[in-house]
C-alpha cells in the first residue's frame, strides 16, 4: 500500500504510548508554547500488530494520523454557513449562532 506522507502524521514508537483497536476517529493534539492544544490528526490506524489486533501501542510500531491541516479548506469551505443541528442526540446547551475564528493574537496550528 502507498502511504502519501504530505497527508498522514505517525505517532507512538515506544511501547504503551499509541492508540489501540476501537480508538479510529480519535484526536492527535498538539500543545503550543502556550498550552493551546492543536487538532493535528484524526486517528485512521493503530500500532497494533496485523495478527494480533488485541496488542496496541507495540513498540517500535506507530499509528497513522490524517493530517487535518491537508484538508483544512475543505472542511472550512464545506462547513461554511452550517448550523449545527441536535434533533438526535442530547445537547446540553443550544449552539452559538456565529462561529468566531481563532483570535487575531494567536498563531495558526504548527505546521
Amino acid at each position: 500500500h502507498y502511504i502519501d506522507f504530505r497527508h498522514v502524521i505517525c505517532t507512538g514508537g515506544p511501547a504503551g504510548k499509541d492508540s489501540c483497536v476501537g480508538d479510529s476517529g480519535g484526536p492527535a493534539v498538539v500543545r503550543d508554547g502556550a498550552g493551546q492544544g492543536w487538532l493535528v490528526g484524526v486517528l485512521s490506524k493503530g500500532s497494533e500488530l496485523p495478527s494480533h489486533t488485541d496488542w496496541c501501542a507495540v513498540d517500535g510500531r506507530f499509528g497513522m494520523y490524517t493530517r487535518v491541516r491537508s484538508y483544512a479548506d475543505f472542511v472550512l469551505t464545506t462547513m461554511q454557513g452550517a448550523k449545527f443541528e441536535c434533533a438526535t442526540c442530547p445537547c446540553i446547551a443550544p449552539p452559538p449562532e456565529d462561529r468566531p475564528g481563532p483570535p487575531a493574537d494567536r498563531p495558526g496550528p504548527p505546521a
